[in-house]
C-alpha cells in the first residue's frame, strides 16, 4: 500500500507532521489487521499488508475500510 502524494506532506508541513501521519496510518492498519493478518512498514510511505484464507469480498471490504479510516484521520501538530 502506498500513500499517494505523501511527499507533499513532508515538503509542506515538515517531517514532524509527516512522521505523525505515518504513525497514525500505522495505527489504523495495526488495528484493522490485529486479528486477521500482518502489516508492516516497507519503506518511506509504503506498507505491506498480508491476509490469508479469506474471500475476495472480504479483501475488498477491508481495503474500503482502510481507505475510509485513513481518509478520516485528522493530524494536528503544535508548531511550537
Amino acid at each position: 500500500m502506498d500513500l499517494n502524494n505523501f511527499k507533499g506532506v513532508n515538503d509542506n508541513s515538515g517531517h514532524f507532521v509527516g512522521d505523525e501521519a505515518l504513525i497514525r496510518v500505522a495505527g489504523v492498519l495495526k488495528n484493522l489487521f490485529s486479528n486477521r493478518g500482518k502489516v508492516g512498514r516497507f519503506r518511506g510511505d509504503e506498507f505491506l499488508c498480508g491476509i490469508a484464507n479469506v474471500s475476495k469480498k472480504t479483501v475488498i471490504e477491508l481495503a474500503e475500510k482502510i481507505v475510509d479510516e485513513i481518509d478520516n484521520l485528522d493530524i494536528y501538530c503544535n508548531s511550537s
